[in-house]
């Protein structure tokens, strides 16, 4: 090595490397010079050291903060998606239930229960069904306590498509209060109740819909859920926005549960649900 020849901090690794590196340099170094040196030197090599540090964590927090992000959007995505279902995934299909505007289906899948929605035969099929969807999904986005819907299917023997949606084992309200009603308490399940069945319908009305056939039947009980039992709105079939007022004078729903302002020629909205 020259007398003038640098050595770099970053290489330095133990004081007597460093001191061997100082006396084949310049054999005439004072032994307190060499030490001012070493001072010196190690201190430039922590300062960098430290520097890089800062640096990698700061390019860490923003990888993480990137990370973040896009986890929030696939998942904002993943909730937006709707799987086509081949119909042939589907097993012990049974009729569970029929209404005036669809049949419902029980059946299983990947060894879970689902239900199948068929809505009946009517120049109106299509909006019923694509009303639902869209609904479904965009209330769902918002938060739960909401029937969610995995996706559509067709029946390929009726040639009628189908929306594939969430079990609720526990059945409906109205079903459940009158076998429960009398060992349900306020101050644990019917304040819990009221809660969730609360926080259901204000989703519908922050995703700025109309439920336009909220009753007992209509909220069902999800006894699979992994965290609690939960209560769960369902049949939006009938909703529509909340700008939508025009009144076409048609009464929608189950009689005891309809606002008595419908009656009076008044339009739905978030007030008579």
């Amino acid at each position: 090595m020259n007398a003038n020849e640098f050595i770099d901090a970053d290489e330095f690794i133990g004081v007597d490397e460093f001191i061997d590196k100082i006396k084949n340099i310049d054999k005439y170094y004072f032994p307190s010079e060499i030490n001012l040196t070493i001072r010196s030197m190690s201190q430039k090599y922590i300062n960098n050291r430290s520097k890089n540090l800062r640096d990698q964590i700061k390019k860490l927090k923003d990888q993480s903060e990137k990370l973040k992000d896009q986890s929030e959007k696939l998942t904002d995505q993943s909730k937006k998606l709707i799987e086509w279902i081949s119909y042939s995934q589907f097993t012990n299909v049974e009729e569970i239930a029929r209404g005036g505007f669809g049949i419902i289906y029980c059946a299983t899948r990947d060894k879970k229960s689902v239900i199948l929605k068929k809505f009946k035969n009517s120049q109106d099929t299509s909006r019923y069904f694509l009303n639902e969807l869209k609904s479904n999904q965009n209330c769902y986005e918002i938060k739960h306590h909401i029937i969610r819907v995995h996706g559509i299917t067709k029946d390929p023997k009726l040639g009628e498509y189908m929306l594939v949606m969430q079990y609720a084992p526990g059945g409906d309200l109205h079903n459940w209060l009158q076998k429960e009603f009398a060992d349900i308490t306020w101050n644990k399940k019917k304040l819990a109740i009221l809660w969730q069945i609360s926080e259901g319908l204000e989703t519908i009305h922050k995703a700025d819909y109309i439920h336009r056939d909220f009753h007992s039947g209509n909220i069902l009980y999800d006894l699979s859920s992994i965290k609690r039992h939960q209560w769960l709105i369902g049949d939006l079939g009938l909703s529509q926005p909340a700008d939508n007022t025009s009144s076409n004078n048609e009464i929608y729903g189950v009689i005891p549960y309809v606002a008595p302002e419908i009656f009076r020629g008044s339009a739905f909205s978030k007030e008579t649900d």
